[in-house]
């Protein structure tokens, strides 16, 4: 399996990372903007590419290279919010939009996700966390923004102020964690030593509360791809095929409501 890692120069958060990787990895270059990570027994094959556009607005012929046939792209980047309070926290979600693309990609369009890398991701940022980094909340955020792009996709952050943002030390864990999951991830196999089912939700705050305590309970079945929060419910009224296009995009055959959880 081939994933492709996106650094954006735009980015704090993306340079943070970007800075880590070339200090502390074994990186191959390949072209200027394009490397090869390496690690001692990966079954599966990491790239890395630069990008000089904000990632939400980038274009997928900036993005995708197609001899390197990529499986999985996932993009290392900050998590900034609107609201007075700003939280440390990592997070993971999926893009697309609902309703406008008022934030890069596509109207009413939703891209190709991974629940089990998600999840996946999320449990082991969660199980590994030291306690130096006790304040990082850690979590799965709704569907939203840019870009588009044809080939599964995920966002990787750091968030949400800039202390965060250029701290070395999450950037540092948050790698180790990708790479612990990513170096040898199979999706099928998960599923079958596990029991996960794919599933996309329906309802509840833009940070998933809810969703989020069913991830980290290993016993539960469903993991989550492309969850559709509450604010963006009036787009799948007037649009109900979304939920058609989110179940597919996320190879799910279960639709979870919040209100059910």
């Amino acid at each position: 399996m081939n994933f492709l890692l996106i650094i954006s120069n735009q980015d704090i958060a993306s340079l943070n990372f970007k800075e880590i990787l070339f200090t502390e990895y074994d990186i191959e270059e390949i072209n200027s903007n394009v490397f090869k990570v390496t690690k001692e027994n990966s079954k599966n094959v990491v790239y890395l590419k630069i990008i000089t556009s904000l990632h939400i607005f980038s274009k997928e012929e900036e993005i995708i290279e197609p001899e390197l046939a990529i499986n999985q792209i996932i993009f290392l980047s900050k998590h900034s919010t609107l609201g007075e309070i700003k939280p440390k926290s990592m997070t993971v979600h999926p893009i697309g939009n609902w309703g406008k693309a008022d934030l890069g990609g596509l109207d009413h369009t939703i891209i190709e996700t991974d629940p089990i890398l998600i999840r996946s991701l999320l449990l082991e940022l969660k199980s590994n966390k030291p306690l130096a980094l006790k304040p990082y909340e850690i979590k799965q955020e709704a569907t939203h923004h840019g870009p588009f792009l044809s080939t599964s996709t995920i966002f990787y952050e750091i968030g949400s102020n800039k202390d965060a943002w250029v701290d070395r030390d999450v950037a540092r864990f948050m790698l180790t964690c990708l790479f612990n999951v990513i170096s040898n991830y199979n999706r099928q196999e998960i599923k079958k030593e596990k029991g996960w089912v794919e599933a996309i939700g329906v309802g509840g705050s833009h940070y998933c509360t809810k969703f989020n305590k069913k991830t980290f309970d290993e016993k539960y079945s469903y993991s989550f791809g492309h969850i559709v929060a509450s604010y963006g419910l009036e787009h799948i009224k007037q649009k109900p095929e979304l939920v058609e296009q989110a179940k597919e995009k996320s190879r799910a055959s279960v639709v979870i409501k919040e209100e059910e959880l």
